[in-house]
């Protein structure tokens, strides 16, 4: 899974050197796909952002409107996994990594 991480990012990178002009209008295939592989990337990795980063910045937009839009999709998506973040337990080494600390604190304090 991380080499499909790594080939995305080097797939949007040969892109924007072969088409650098920028897309007027709306596409929403493109729209659809990047959304795709936005979500698949998201929820392997967490980490959604570089095809669609690459995807707005391709577009012939206001610098002021692909920072805005950027920040609504991030900050929507944040909010859609904030219901389900304290369902995800830790993993065993910070738990393991928590009780030695809070073990060596209780023992340094008289």
């Amino acid at each position: 899974m991380v080499r499909a991480l790594g080939l995305t990012i080097v797939a949007i990178s040969l892109w924007n050197l072969r088409a650098p002009n920028l897309q007027r209008g709306e596409a929403p295939l493109w729209d659809g796909v990047t959304g795709l592989v936005g979500g698949l990337l998201g929820g392997a990795f967490n980490t959604g952002g570089p095809a669609i980063v690459a995807h707005l910045y391709r577009r012939a937009d206001p610098p002021q409107a692909l920072k805005a839009t950027n920040q609504l999709i991030f900050f929507t998506m944040g909010l859609a996994r904030l219901p389900t973040a304290p369902l995800i337990p830790f993993p065993r080494s910070s738990a393991r990594m928590r009780r030695r600390s809070a073990s060596s604190a209780s023992r340094s304090c008289p």
